[in-house]
């Protein structure tokens, strides 16, 4: 993992990561791609980040996707096939009223945003 090692382990008081799901580009929708870099754009802003609190916040990079049998741990093979076929076949498509949307990339932002919080987990 970049960013981490056992004295930046030590040191910090957070460690963070970020997986932003960049195909999720419905305008004014609350999972817009948009939220991921506005979020670091505020705390850059507000003097937030690594740079500049010497060692108290982490980011987290080189993180890997998490596995189909890690998603599996919580979810069943019929959830993760079936989100896995959603996103390759069928999407754009709403799959609830909230509304909640899939995307070509969702499975694969799922994936990575879980990777990110596994090594997060594991690095503590």
């Amino acid at each position: 993992l970049v960013g981490l090692d056992g004295a930046a382990l030590l040191g910090a008081r957070l460690i963070y990561a970020t997986s932003p799901a960049m195909g999720h580009a419905r305008e004014g929708h609350p999972e817009s791609n948009e939220r991921v870099p506005a979020i670091l754009d505020a705390l850059r802003d507000a003097r937030l980040t690594p740079e500049e609190c010497g060692g108290e916040l982490v980011f987290l990079e080189g993180y890997r996707a998490a596995t189909k049998e890690e998603v599996m741990r919580v979810h069943t093979r019929n959830y993760v096939n079936g989100l896995n076929m959603l996103a390759r076949t069928r999407a754009p498509l709403d799959v609830d009223s909230a509304p909640t949307y899939v995307t070509p990339s969702s499975y694969e932002a799922a994936v990575n945003g879980i990777g990110a919080a596994i090594s997060l987990i594991d690095a503590v």
